[in-house]
């Protein structure tokens, strides 16, 4: 009789890779992989209608990018606007400032013009499209030019109200 074991751990290397990719410093290890436990976690206690089949953690150098494969995105993807504003307030990303104008953006749009409860917003598309391209000339060795391009984009963000589910009659 063979002994049993992780038939995750046989196939690492072969046709599966590691779940967390990271390198830690000296006394770190320990915090870092308790900390990718509880983000694991964190997600499948909140996310629990998602199947979700693996959370990826990458930690580029002092972040953490957190990767999730679903079977059915618009579980996370169809957030509340109140949830999503807080996620914006606390990303480390530079874009996140920009999203967060054009989401409240959108949101103050939906209260004043279509008259849409701000309670009842959800996050419906979110998109970056191409906008002009700038263009300039450099100049470079035996009378050539190098072109430089300098390309811009605007961020789209449409929220839509879902109703609140109706209170049921005592």
């Amino acid at each position: 009789m063979g002994q049993k074991i992780n038939p995750i751990g046989l196939r690492l290397g072969i046709n599966r890779t590691w779940d967390s990719r990271w390198f830690s410093d000296k006394g770190e290890y320990g915090k870092l992989l308790h900390e990718d436990m509880k983000i694991r976690e964190t997600l499948m206690g909140a996310l629990k209608q998602a199947a979700i089949s693996k959370i990826v953690i990458e930690r580029p150098h002092k972040k953490c990018r957190v990767n999730i494969h679903s079977a059915r995105p618009g579980v996370v993807i169809g957030k509340k606007v109140a949830t999503a504003l807080a996620d914006l307030e606390f990303s480390n990303k530079r874009i996140s400032l920009e999203v967060r104008k054009a989401l409240e953006s959108a949101i103050a749009n939906a209260e004043n013009n279509h008259e849409l409860d701000v309670d009842d917003l959800v996050v419906s598309e979110a998109y970056v499209g191409k906008d002009m391209v700038m263009k300039r000339f450099s100049p470079r060795a035996r009378g050539r030019a190098g072109r430089i391009e300098k390309p811009f984009s605007n961020i789209t963000i449409n929220v839509r109200e879902v109703a609140a589910p109706a209170a049921a009659a005592a």
